[in-house]
């Protein structure tokens, strides 16, 4: 099974897009962005329900952030699909 990385997520209502911010960000071990995120986990915590998350990054935290993240969010869902896929069948065994 390949490594996994576990990294600090920042989970707000916006998307940054100072890099000096993501920089900041970086001292404080946040290595990610994800607005949906957090509205999941709060979800998983009102009932109890033990939660992770898989990412794909997309954009690096930057003025043109929006434009990458469209660009990119195809390959991103194909990645995590295939991911999603493998490891269902490793967890199942089938």
């Amino acid at each position: 099974m390949p490594k996994t990385n576990i990294d600090i997520v920042n989970s707000s209502n916006y998307i940054s897009t100072d890099f000096n911010l993501a920089t900041q960000f970086l001292k404080m071990g946040i290595t990610l962005e994800n607005m949906e995120f957090f509205a999941v986990l709060k979800i998983a915590e009102e009932f109890n329900i033990p939660a992770g998350g898989v990412f794909c990054v997309t954009n690096y935290t930057n003025a043109s952030a929006h434009d990458d993240f469209l660009k990119n969010h195809d390959k991103a869902k194909e990645l995590l699909d295939e991911h999603v896929k493998r490891r269902i069948k490793e967890l199942t065994n089938k």
